[in-house]
């Protein structure tokens, strides 16, 4: 049986596919397959990326954008290995043995289902890199942060993260999973497109009672945004559109009803605050996010029923304050800096 099924997405930016997989090629003590599901949508692309020609290579040519949840779920149904790797095809894992170590941890410890790798910048290896950094949180408004990044802040990586901690969500810029788990726990949801369907599955894999970790005996360096550069305001509209979905499909009503007034001003503050930084252009983005939400309402609210029917209580560390209010009043701009009885107490 293959040991890994490494899955990546590409979209028109085959040259760095092609360097990602290259570096998976290092990999030793590990039996892997590479997925590579192409949403350009372009010859020329497909071209490229067909002069990858080892036997363990299998290129899918999608006939549109799936994006990335229907792309990864694409991956997944496709897959021989006993665990799958989601990486962005932007990403370079640091060395020979990053599968193996993983790899290796799952074997021994059967209570965890995913694990994230440690993800820092290919442009600063001494820093964190925004998508994921050192394990995702989220807080008690369901907005994300992670150890080594608050919203815009990244930290320096000293070892300071560098042990073994339950997280709530892990990236799919470098997400190390049993493939079973996932997929019993019913995939990523496809109403994402892309942005939050981590931490979607990841919710739903805690509720399965599996363990999310950060794993930082391994690295993965990000270039970050080589598909979104061009694309600002469709990224600022799913973010969040996404956002808000996941607040009403995975919040209790007791949750929603106490703490959407306040997420309403969170709204309204970051609307000023793209006014005031000369960066108007993406108001309109959030308009449109609320509108999206609300026309998707009926489907939020069916699969909110499903993942109700199948809720139970579980140790998914939650931040149980508001990060926005430890970040931008406290001025805590440092993952080290909160206050750990209301992550983990």
């Amino acid at each position: 049986m293959t040991d890994v099924s490494i899955i990546t997405l590409n979209y028109k930016e085959a040259e760095l596919t092609k360097k990602c997989i290259r570096g998976l090629f290092k990999s030793k003590k590990v039996t892997f397959e590479i997925i590579i599901i192409d949403n350009s949508c372009d010859a020329n692309q497909a071209k490229l990326l067909k002069r990858l020609t080892d036997k363990r290579v299998h290129l899918y040519i999608a006939n549109e954008n799936l994006g990335c949840a229907k792309g990864y779920n694409f991956g997944i149904q496709n897959a021989k290995g006993k665990y799958i790797f989601i990486i962005n095809n932007d990403a370079e894992i640091d060395n020979s043995g990053g599968l193996f170590r993983m790899k290796q941890y799952l074997d021994t410890h059967h209570e965890v289902a995913v694990i994230q790798p440690k993800i820092k910048s290919i442009k600063n290896h001494n820093n964190f890199d925004y998508a994921g950094a050192g394990g995702g949180y989220i807080d008690v408004y369901g907005y994300p942060f992670c150890r080594g990044r608050l919203f815009q802040t990244l930290e320096k990586d000293k070892g300071q993260y560098d042990d073994i901690q339950d997280v709530s969500w892990a990236s799919t810029c470098a997400f190390f999973a049993r493939r079973e788990v996932v997929r019993k726990a019913g995939l990523f949801d496809p109403i994402y497109f892309a942005y939050a369907e981590e931490i979607d599955i990841s919710i739903k894999i805690w509720q399965s009672g599996y363990r999310i970790q950060i794993f930082p005996a391994t690295s993965v360096y990000h270039r970050g945004e080589a598909s979104w550069k061009k694309m600002r305001e469709k990224k600022t509209f799913l973010i969040h559109r996404n956002h808000l979905i996941l607040f009403f499909k995975c919040f209790s009503l007791t949750e929603i009803i106490f703490l959407m007034p306040l997420r309403i001003f969170y709204e309204a503050a970051s609307i000023g605050f793209y006014v005031l930084t000369g960066r108007s252009n993406l108001v309109f983005p959030i308009f449109q996010a609320y509108i999206a939400t609300i026309t998707l309402f009926p489907k939020i609210i069916k699969q909110r029923r499903t993942f109700f029917k199948n809720y139970h209580k579980n140790s998914m560390p939650k931040f149980k304050r508001s990060i926005i209010i430890f970040y931008y009043l406290q001025q805590r701009k440092k993952f080290s800096l909160l206050n750990k009885k209301y992550l983990y107490g």
